[in-house]
């Protein structure tokens, strides 16, 4: 599956499992009950046909309603997967279902570009984003089923990176298929494709692929506007500030 945008659609379920364990015929039901039960069906389905020995791996980009995760799926390990701001922006302007709208008169709701800028708006996410993850990572669920994986770090150090997170899933590292990992290509790329503006799934071995930086090659007013708006948050996962050299 391309996603799994769960939780980030589940206000429904929420009123739909107040409703059921607030009924009179069923007095032994809690609201908790319920989403642990949805959570449960999902797995289920998205793990049908599954071989045994396999693992099931969802992902999801975004982290809204993040705090529901361990309401849903109370068994399961979270790995959250953190990047600096500066470069999701970089890809989500080449990307034309990410990208801010830009002004058009004719449509009110981009009115706003007129204050705020695309890159502007883009660290605003981030940073509320950002801000969701630390307050989700001091709740004693994710201190024990949650870990945070900086994106730099897997590409600079893939091995150990993985080796930790095998490790905190109490999955055997001697199992792991190290030879198909290392021959990985890249793939969901915004900058490597045959189309601008899109995003390419095809697997593709580009000879230089660096993700990492490409905010660098910004305006000094472009990396002061990001900066101003999310320079404690980039400060607070260890990103260099966001100041222009």
């Amino acid at each position: 599956m391309w996603e799994f945008p769960h939780l980030r659609k589940s206000d429904p379920l929420l009123s739909y499992a107040r409703s059921m364990a607030r009924s009179a015929k069923l007095p032994d039901l809690a609201e908790e009950d319920v989403l642990g039960m949805v959570g449960e069906a999902w797995l289920a389905w998205a793990s049908d046909g599954l071989e045994d020995g396999r693992r099931l791996v969802l992902k999801d980009p975004s982290v809204r309603n993040l705090e529901r995760f361990f309401r849903f799926f109370p068994r399961s390990f979270l790995l959250v997967l953190m990047r600096d701001g500066r470069d999701i922006a970089c890809s989500s302007l080449r990307s034309g279902f990410a990208a801010p709208q830009r002004f058009h008169a004719l449509r009110p709701r981009t009115y706003r570009r007129i204050f705020v800028s695309g890159i502007g708006e883009l660290a605003g996410r981030w940073t509320a984003a950002s801000a969701e993850i630390r307050a989700f990572l001091e709740t004693p669920g994710a201190r024990a089923r949650a870990r945070l994986v900086r994106f730099e770090d897997l590409v600079r150090e893939p091995e150990r990176e993985v080796g930790a997170i095998l490790e905190f899933l109490g999955l055997p590292a001697d199992r792991f298929r190290w030879d198909a990992f290392a021959e990985l290509g890249v793939r969901g790329s915004s900058f490597h494709g045959e189309r601008a503006g899109s995003v390419d799934w095809s697997e593709r071995r580009p000879e230089a692929f660096d993700p990492v930086g490409r905010w660098r090659a910004w305006s000094a007013r472009d990396t002061r506007r990001f900066g101003s708006v999310a320079s404690a948050e980039l400060a607070h996962w260890g990103y260099e500030p966001a100041e222009p050299r």
